[in-house]
């Protein structure tokens, strides 16, 4: 760009020159020679032109400069934006733990009873992975088969069915192995037996089982652990009820639950220890 800024202006400087030189000769005379007109014409126009060149050079500087100051005060911009729009996320995140490890306090305080060991999922197994986890804790934590898992929020995942020094195996609400004495919140005259259950296109689901025929039950009723075996406190929240249907050949009801935790995103848990275990059943 700086040797054609200096072409520029040799060729202005040796025009000017040129056309002085004309001016020079014609002194004294009133009037310009054809010849000399006419090359003053021209050379008046090249000048005209080069001038707007060497105009146009330097506005095209100015801008290019603009250009790189913008350019580079958007990406800075960008970076800032980002930077916020991942706080906002940590910030997100860091609030919905709090509330969850809030919840799950609660739940312990409420019933204090029992101890209790948190943990992470670390592995999925079984029908579309949500049947079993695996989890990161094991017999060195006290933990042991038959004790049942609870998810931050203190509902209802389901219960440990093996254990390593390590690690153990829960298997989930979404078995239809596993099964739990429950009642309709509130009502303890509304009692069954709550089982893993597939809905239509693989969904999971309970189904409470056995409950009387002249039962209340409706839906939208919360259903909770019955507390029959003291190796688990009652009222822990399993489910919502989403229908209700009779089975009059074996005189109950029937009732389909959606469960509370949400078992395809599940991270953390907590295992449910009583103070003696042998009141653990499996």
């Amino acid at each position: 760009m700086k040797i054609l800024k200096n072409k520029l202006a040799v060729t202005v400087i040796l025009l000017s020159v040129s056309f002085l030189t004309m001016i020079g000769v014609s002194v004294g005379r009133n009037k310009a020679t054809f010849p000399e007109s006419g090359i003053g014409s021209i050379i008046n126009k090249i000048q005209g032109h080069v001038y707007k060149a060497a105009a146009g050079s330097k506005g095209f500087l100015v801008f290019f400069t603009h250009y790189s100051d913008v350019k580079k005060e958007n990406e800075d911009l960008k970076k800032k934006i980002n930077d916020l729009y991942n706080m906002e996320q940590r910030y997100g995140t860091l609030k919905d733990d709090n509330e969850s490890l809030r919840a799950l306090l609660y739940f312990e305080k409420a019933n204090a009873g029992y101890e209790y060991k948190g943990g992470d999922v670390v592995g999925r197994v079984g029908g579309d992975w949500l049947e079993q986890l695996g989890i990161n804790i094991g017999s060195k934590d006290g933990i042991s088969a038959g004790m049942v898992a609870i998810d931050v929020n203190g509902c209802f995942v389901g219960k440990v069915t093996k254990v390593g020094l390590n690690w153990a195996t829960i298997e989930t609400l979404s078995n239809s192995n596993i099964a739990v004495s429950a009642i309709v919140g509130g009502s303890p005259v509304d009692n069954g037996i709550v089982k893993g259950y597939r809905g239509i296109n693989n969904s999971i689901l309970g189904m409470f089982n056995f409950l009387p025929l002249d039962s209340a039950i409706k839906k939208g009723d919360v259903v909770v652990t019955r507390g029959l075996e003291q190796s688990y406190p009652k009222d822990i929240r399993i489910g919502t009820v989403t229908d209700v249907h009779e089975d009059k050949g074996k005189l109950a009801k029937n009732a389909t639950i959606q469960p509370f935790v949400d078992f395809k995103s599940l991270q953390k848990i907590a295992i449910i220890i009583p103070k003696n275990k042998r009141d653990i059943k499996y």
